[in-house]
């Protein structure tokens, strides 16, 4: 077990406040990686993209028996911690770095996830027009297919060839596509895209993710 969490465990045993503990304990997490109970869990992708919901996953479960159990359903299903007033204390406590690489996160794995989504519907309503809509997402926003895009992503990457990508993976993909759209899309359409995205974010998302972005 890592010395945070045992620290982390003793904390909460002596606060009233276990929320505001799973916060100073995301603050001071270096961690960047971590095999536990078998499973390989990653929080920082490329030095820049915090994944604070696997984070926040991982810290609670490590006080599982100090909390009540629907709440830890709740935080291990969601990622999110159970009080709106915790992203209050969260958004003014954590240092810039932290924030600054959950926005990375959000902007570039979530909301980058989300421009799929909205753009996907718009094929559907023109589905006679648009056969194969993935194929046709990637042209559009990418400028490339999903193809190249891949193959493109491997060799930068250095990751071996696979026909399926991780759940880790996955995400490395969104936050490399985000850079890429970044360093070859003009700005207007950019920020179009972006936006579109975020306003469907605001109607799905849950209001704490919101609410840290704002």
């Amino acid at each position: 077990m890592l010395p945070i969490i045992k620290d982390l465990q003793t904390k909460v045993r002596k606060s009233k406040n276990w929320e505001k503990c799973i916060v100073d304990f995301i603050a001071l997490w270096t961690e960047k990686e971590e095999f536990y109970r078998g499973y390989k869990y990653n929080y920082l992708i490329d030095e820049e993209a915090l994944d604070w919901l696997t984070l926040t996953e991982r810290l609670v479960s490590s006080i599982k028996a100090q909390i009540p159990k629907s709440t830890y359903y709740y935080s291990s299903y969601t990622g999110l911690l159970p009080s709106i007033e915790t992203y209050h204390y969260m958004k003014h406590s954590l240092p810039k770095l932290k924030l600054s690489q959950m926005r990375n996160y959000y902007y570039g794995v979530i909301i980058e996830n989300f421009i799929y989504h909205y753009k996907l519907q718009e094929y559907e309503k023109n589905s006679l027009f648009y056969a194969n809509y993935e194929n046709e997402f990637y042209k559009e926003i990418y400028g490339k297919s999903l193809s190249t895009l891949i193959t493109k992503f491997y060799t930068e990457e250095k990751i071996s060839k696979k026909d399926k990508l991780n759940f880790y993976e996955l995400k490395k993909f969104s936050y490399w596509l985000f850079k890429y759209r970044i360093n070859n899309t003009d700005n207007t359409k950019m920020a179009h895209e972006t936006n579109m995205a975020i306003n469907k974010a605001k109607s799905t998302l849950n209001e704490k993710i919101i609410y840290l972005f704002e």
